[in-house]
């Protein structure tokens, strides 16, 4: 696979949001881009959709190709992160420890 494989067009440092994801939950960028529900995909996720709607000014639709999701589900994404960070410790660690990495 070629690097650009692995960009996420927009960010400085394209590669490191999988890299980081890969090293706290074990979930690679083809499980990311997959149908799977388990639930530290769908963590890993939630953390990338997240980033990108905080730190690029791409639509939710743009957002959604990325991952073969549809806008609806970026946002129901985004909206589930939020939630779970407020109410959830062990979630909000986990977020933390992401955002600092690759911040």
């Amino acid at each position: 696979m070629t690097p650009q494989a692995y960009a996420i067009p927009g960010l400085i440092n394209e590669k490191e949001p999988y890299r980081v994801i890969y090293k706290l939950l074990k979930v690679t960028r083809k499980q990311l881009l997959s149908k799977s529900r388990k639930r530290e995909i769908v963590t890993g996720r939630y953390f990338l959709m997240n980033m990108l709607k905080n730190t690029t000014n791409r639509s939710l639709d743009s957002i959604g190709m990325e991952f073969n999701r549809d806008h609806s589900t970026v946002f129901n994404s985004i909206k589930t992160y939020n939630n779970l960070y407020e109410t959830d410790k062990d979630f909000r660690a986990l977020a933390d420890e992401f955002n600092s990495r690759v911040g």
